[in-house]
């Protein structure tokens, strides 16, 4: 006979017989929980070099087009010397503009406010998921409800006045539907709320755990920012080769009669930054991911009450070195999955909106995968390719059926991003225009406003869900060995609808070797009643236990285990 018991993040069994040793306790140990913290190679190294030679290329063309390029750019592309005719061929005169606009002497404090708001806003949405998860998850489902139905006002309003045609009326409607949707949601599907804030929670946890996170990624995401500065100043190299020629034939009556074209070789150049570019910014977000998933790995196996200082650094260093071919693999997937984006969207009225769905849909699980094989690699320090076989093997036997629920936290997160960004531009809009802002600064407040706080807050949603999903990857590998690392964490990712965790507590086997436990010790006796742990939180030596779980005491056939 057997019975199996919990203690904290440990599993114990207690057996009867000869063999019997008593209490074991299983505290997993960077090497149990299998994150590779010796043994991480260079991997995908050809990839790697590819970047750092494209990166050559792009600097050298810049210094070549430094020195060839156009010295009167700005006044070659100026209007007033595009609409001399004589510049280039005989043609038209354009119309002038509006003319100088007095500033706002307002305008730069609203401008600065505005930035310093949307920050503010990202620290206190960051605050409230960790420590109120339920209320910020019920908060953003209520805000994008909210922003449907004021839309939807807005556009059935016009009906009264007859300004209102029929298209718009029908996006009225479709806004007072989803509108509907979002105010009956809570209550229709309170538990996968619950879920959503339970999910957020476990990642409030992560990161408060590991505060460096939170540096380490604005670093990242700080020094991407910086190289593609750097690389924008060099595509705008590349235009700047070029010369005055006549507009074509066919150009609008608007058009000037002069235009500039940059020269081949300068759109070759163009090309090639633009490449490097989105290759570069996908990196930046691989590379922030690796970061975090290698720290929170490192957490989440590590024994109870072990520091978590120095592992961010850690993962950084391994994202720098070892496995910096491997991120710019994963870089590329991304840059070819957003490229592949963009074809469908521009092509939608030609494949029709059903086609473009359901490459929308493949191009989206693709990008969750390539996500799912960089967590992966941060843990096991393997090849990209290698995780992405891995992963696939391990969501095969273990979490296939659990994708139906992972677009509800990040729909949620980022739809409260942008609609909060909305909100935000449009009160700092009103404030500028109580201000005397002219039309030109009240649109430029507005769009700078909206855009820093959708930046802001969707940062800290994504660092949030990168968590998750971290954890997620733990799990299922925790799942896939029939172990239970962290007993929280198991609670939570159980409830997941549809998932397939492993049954059972985790023991050890006669091997050392440890395996679920089957959820009936007993099932195989006929009408024997299964092991069920008591209902009271136990106290033992003054160590209070969590309810249900309670160390097992020394057994009279191991006399030594009285001294462990």
């Amino acid at each position: 006979m057997a019975s199996y018991q919990h203690v904290g993040t440990a599993v114990v069994v207690e057996t009867a017989g000869e063999e019997e040793r008593g209490a074991r306790l299983l505290e997993p140990s960077l090497r149990n929980g299998y994150f590779e913290t010796e043994n991480r190679p260079k991997r995908d190294v050809a990839w790697s070099k590819a970047y750092a030679v494209l990166s050559v290329l792009m600097l050298l063309g810049g210094v070549v087009s430094f020195f060839t390029r156009d010295k009167d750019f700005a006044l070659h592309t100026s209007p007033e010397y595009l609409n001399e005719s004589m510049h280039c061929s005989p043609g038209r005169v354009l119309e002038e503009g509006m003319g100088s606009l007095q500033p706002s002497p307002y305008f730069a404090p609203l401008l600065f406010g505005s930035v310093l708001g949307s920050v503010g806003m990202a620290v206190l949405f960051a605050v409230v998921l960790r420590k109120q998860a339920m209320v910020a998850v019920l908060g953003s489902v209520l805000t994008v409800a909210v922003a449907c139905l004021a839309s939807a006002w807005v556009q059935l309003s016009k009906r009264a006045g007859a300004e209102a045609d029929d298209d718009q009326m029908s996006v009225g409607y479709a806004y007072l539907f989803f509108g509907v949707i979002y105010l009956i949601f809570p209550v229709v599907c309170w538990r996968r709320l619950k879920l959503t804030a339970n999910l957020l929670k476990v990642s409030g946890q992560g990161l408060a755990e590991n505060p460096g996170l939170t540096v380490s990624t604005i670093s990242i995401a700080g020094t991407t920012f910086i190289v593609l500065l750097v690389q924008m100043g060099l595509a705008g190299l590349g235009v700047m080769n070029g010369s005055v020629v006549p507009s074509p034939e066919d150009a609008p009556p608007s058009a000037p009669p002069c235009q500039y074209r940059p020269h081949a070789g300068g759109i070759a150049y163009f090309l090639l930054c633009l490449a490097m570019l989105l290759w570069t910014s996908a990196i930046g977000g691989q590379m922030s991911l690796f970061t975090i998933a290698g720290t929170i790995g490192q957490w989440y196996y590590a024994p109870e009450g072990t520091s978590t200082r120095g592992t961010t650094k850690l993962s950084l260093g391994f994202a720098m070195r070892p496995s910096f071919g491997s991120l710019c693999l994963a870089g590329m997937a991304i840059t070819l999955i957003n490229i592949a984006r963009s074809a469908v969207n521009s092509f939608q009225r030609r494949f029709g909106v059903c086609c473009a769905w359901i490459f929308q849909v493949l191009l989206s699980w693709m990008s969750l995968f390539t996500k799912f094989s960089t967590i992966r690699m941060a843990i096991t320090g393997d090849s990209f390719f290698d995780s992405a076989k891995g992963v696939m093997d391990l969501l095969k036997r273990n979490g296939r059926d659990a994708f139906t629920v992972w677009w509800f936290p990040a729909f949620v997160l980022r739809m409260f991003a942008i609609i909060s960004a909305f909100f935000y531009g449009a009160v700092v809009s009103l404030l500028a225009l109580a201000a005397g802002a002219n039309c030109m600064q009240i649109m430029a407040l507005a769009f700078v406003s909206g855009a820093t706080c959708a930046v802001s807050l969707s940062f800290v949603a994504s660092i949030m869900l990168n968590i998750v999903d971290s954890v997620f990857i733990c799990w299922v590998m925790d799942c896939d060995r029939k172990q239970v690392t962290r007993v929280e964490v198991h609670e939570v990712f159980t409830q997941v609808p549809l998932a397939k965790p492993a049954e059972g507590l985790a023991v050890e086997q006669p091997d050392g070797s440890y395996a679920y436990a089957p959820s009936h010790p007993m099932g195989a006796v006929e009408g024997a009643t299964p092991y069920s742990p008591p209902s009271q939180a136990a106290v033992v030596q003054g160590t209070t236990y969590p309810t249900g779980y309670a160390p097992v005491a020394p057994s009279d056939h191991d006399p030594e285990a009285a001294h462990r």
